[in-house]
């Protein structure tokens, strides 16, 4: 299980940003917490079995594929069901995808094996709109 917190609370985005650059804000606000949380990045925005993984981290044993949805209200609500299933998917596919050196993946520190992974886990960070931000994380099965 995650070693992430249930609920956090975060400063508002600059102004000015368009949606991209809004999407951008809130991987960027999840990275961090993740690595406060001792989880090391492998990729971001990598592209497994033609979905796009937000981030994928490692924690000891464990891949983490995070996807992260910004917006005013109930960002949860924006991944249906069939995103769902097809970040599921390409989740099972990453620790063959990392055997195969996929494109887009960095390199690794040595002792860092997500070939190896015992466990890939799937969580939604949902970054709700605010003042202030509210972040909710959610296993996705």
């Amino acid at each position: 299980m995650s070693r992430l917190p249930r609920l956090e609370r975060l400063g508002a985005p600059p102004g000015g940003l368009d949606r991209a650059g809004l999407g951008r804000w809130g991987e960027d606000q999840i990275l961090a917490l993740c690595e406060r949380h001792g989880y090391r990045l492998i990729a971001r925005n990598l592209h497994v079995s033609g979905v796009e993984l937000d981030l994928v981290l490692s924690l000891r044993r464990t891949l983490l594929v995070v996807e992260v949805k910004t917006a005013r209200f109930e960002p949860e609500t924006n991944l249906s069901r069939s995103q769902r299933e097809r970040l599921m998917f390409a989740a099972s596919k990453l620790p063959r995808a990392f055997r195969q050196r996929l494109p887009g993946a960095i390199l690794l520190p040595p002792g860092l094996r997500p070939a190896t992974a015992e466990r890939v886990e799937v969580q939604l960070a949902a970054l709700q709109l605010g003042d202030p931000v509210t972040v909710r994380f959610f296993e996705i099965e």
